[in-house]
């Protein structure tokens, strides 16, 4: 008897003892020597947004813009701040109104456990970003003008297993296939301004329809996220999540009252994001693949909605 509890005693103590290695084992490999990242980016997008107000009649007049932008732009990176900055922006129209012209710088901030992004962008309905760079409060004042700010924000929880900047920012490399359930937040916002006529030209005359408009979307939700080790040098990691969503609406006009509007809903279309990695002697290459749903139902008439999908590719050094 006391053969067999010293067996399972050991037995144990070898058993706690190899999952300790395990455990103590690293998931990824930190750099902690390059200060400084350089390099190229490109990515298609391709998005669905709807300006739609109330207006005087029973009718909703609505403008849907469906369109694919292709863009090319430079990355640069120091120590965990990365900015990226679009150097050519072209866009293929898929319906009858096109987009004039578009801009959009995004930053990036990857600390511990931690990744943030501060996405702003314009989207104008007819006049060049050469007409708003030479004549911007003209340009301002006769368009269909939209400001766009998209600030995103995950934590996850396996703090040990799962680098974000390994895949986020194509920095540090995964070791080991690991999960981790991740906290996940954003904040939307766009400022709509549109003049009189360009107000008549879109949605006719006979539409009593404020200047402005300011549209936001609040969300809080969790998410799972998995990784795969490939090879020593190549790995994937896959993440869908769930929000539940807070949608405000203001106009403002001097002629018109304002309105607001509150709705909120749980989005059970779920925000989709992989990543595919190579990094080697300071070399990388990534490309991501990222879903956004739009609002879905909702008890909101004014308001400026986008659901997208896109694919980025990036490859540059660091030292």
């Amino acid at each position: 008897m006391k053969k067999l509890s010293y067996t399972v005693l050991v037995f144990l103590f070898a058993f706690v003892f190899a999952e300790a290695q395990v455990m103590d084992s690293p998931y990824f490999e930190r750099d902690t020597v390059s200060k400084y990242t350089l390099g190229l980016n490109t990515r298609f997008l391709n998005f669905q947004s709807i300006l739609q107000y109330r207006g005087s009649l029973s009718t909703n007049p609505s403008i849907l813009h469906r369109n694919q932008i292709q863009s090319v732009g430079i990355r640069g990176r120091y120590k965990a701040i990365t900015l990226v900055l679009g150097a050519g922006v072209r866009s293929f129209p898929t319906d009858d109104r096109k987009v004039g012209s578009s801009l959009n710088v995004v930053l990036r901030y990857y600390p511990k456990n931690f990744y943030f992004r501060f996405d702003g962008s314009y989207v104008a309905d007819q006049f060049s970003l050469g007409n708003y760079v030479t004549k911007f409060r003209d340009s301002y004042r006769n368009d269909l003008f939209i400001w766009n700010l998209d600030n995103y924000a995950m934590y996850t929880f396996s703090r040990d297993k799962i680098n974000v900047r390994s895949f986020m920012g194509f920095l540090d490399k995964q070791l080991r296939t690991a999960g981790s359930f991740t906290a996940n937040a954003y904040i939307k916002g766009s400022l709509v301004h549109a003049n009189a006529s360009t107000i008549d030209s879109i949605f006719g005359a006979d539409e009593l329809i404020p200047e402005n408009l300011f549209f936001s979307r609040i969300g809080v939700g969790f998410g799972y996220l998995q990784t795969i080790k490939i090879t020593e040098d190549l790995s994937f990691i896959g993440m869908a999540s769930l929000a539940s969503e807070f949608a405000y609406s203001r106009t403002f006009d001097d002629e018109l009252d304002t309105t607001s509007e509150f709705d909120f809903i749980t989005n059970l279309n779920p925000h989709a994001f992989s990543s595919l990695v190579y990094s080697r002697n300071g070399y990388y290459a990534g490309l991501q693949f990222e879903y956004f749903p739009p609002l879905g139902a909702s008890r909101i008439i004014n308001k400026y909605d986008f659901g997208f999908y896109s694919f980025r590719l990036s490859a540059g050094y660091h030292w």
